[in-house]
């Protein structure tokens, strides 16, 4: 859809943005409406909560037909680091994970879905990775067909038109393929028997160093069936993908929920013994 990226300075401000133009001009109406559909989503997002893990809009106009949207400027893509052989480390997974996990959780739950999610569209900048280009961006609960993206990266189910749908979960494939495509340090193939294979959950050996944790998470993320996989929320409380106070604060609020159900218990038994004595 877009055909050129731009590296541009503020004239006021000085700072430098990323600024993206359409390839073509408008072909009528609804061309128009499905290109805006990124700016809606993304104002949108701004507006209502603010994520590090997002790559950040600041404006958009339309001019002589064409859109361009003016984007906070990140250093390169995960595609661009895995093209000069990046290799993450266990720990580098993990936080990937879950600094991908949080953009997620910040779309599904304004009811949005990326549907277009793979390497070339998670960006870099100061050691964080946030989620971009959002060319596909759809409604999470529409029955309506919806714009296919990289079929190397794409749920089977994307595929079908069955209703209803979790487009959620998609997303959550998706990152799974991508993770995968990291631990392998390989191409994903775009059709064929190997990609009916992967969507049956018939996935390739991880690399002997690739932590149990790690494989098992990549797998329940690439699961066949779309309610087996887990959401952006359930990730989260993954204690791999927890910081260390997230581990800490659920802890407490495991050990306070236990101390509860202690002390509801004893106050049920002296309740009997009190109504017993009554009785005698």
């Amino acid at each position: 859809t877009f055909g050129r990226v731009l590296r541009c300075r503020g004239r006021i401000d000085g700072c430098e943005y990323a600024i993206k133009s359409t390839k073509q001009r408008f072909k009528g109406r609804s061309d128009r409406s499905r290109m805006l559909q990124e700016v809606y989503a993304l104002s949108h997002l701004c507006a209502v909560e603010e994520t590090p893990h997002i790559v950040r809009y600041h404006q958009a106009w339309i001019e002589d037909e064409r859109l361009y949207i003016q984007m906070e400027l990140c250093e390169r893509t995960l595609e661009q680091a895995l093209a000069e052989n990046t290799i993450m480390s266990a720990t580098e997974m993990y936080n990937f994970a879950r600094q991908m996990s949080l953009a997620l959780d910040v779309l599904h739950r304004n009811n949005l879905v990326h549907l277009d999610i793979k390497p070339g569209n998670i960006f870099m900048k100061h050691e964080k990775y946030k989620l971009g280009d959002f060319g596909l961006v759809s409604p999470a609960n529409t029955g309506d067909e919806v714009m296919e993206g990289d079929s190397r990266y794409m749920s089977k189910e994307l595929l079908s038109m069955t209703v209803p749908r979790d487009l959620t979960k998609c997303d959550i494939f998706s990152l799974g393929c991508t993770m995968y495509q990291i631990c392998r340090r390989e191409q994903l193939p775009g059709n064929g028997e190997d990609w009916r294979a992967m969507r049956e959950g018939q996935l390739q050996p991880f690399p002997a160093t690739t932590p149990g944790s790690l494989e098992l998470l990549v797998r329940f993320m690439m699961k066949p069936e779309p309610a087996d996989r887990p959401s952006a929320e359930q990730l989260l409380h993954d204690p791999n993908l927890q910081s260390d106070v997230e581990r800490r604060l659920e802890l407490e609020q495991h050990q306070n929920k236990r101390l509860r159900a202690a002390l509801a218990k004893q106050h049920m038994a002296k309740t009997k013994l009190c109504r017993s004595n009554t009785w005698t």
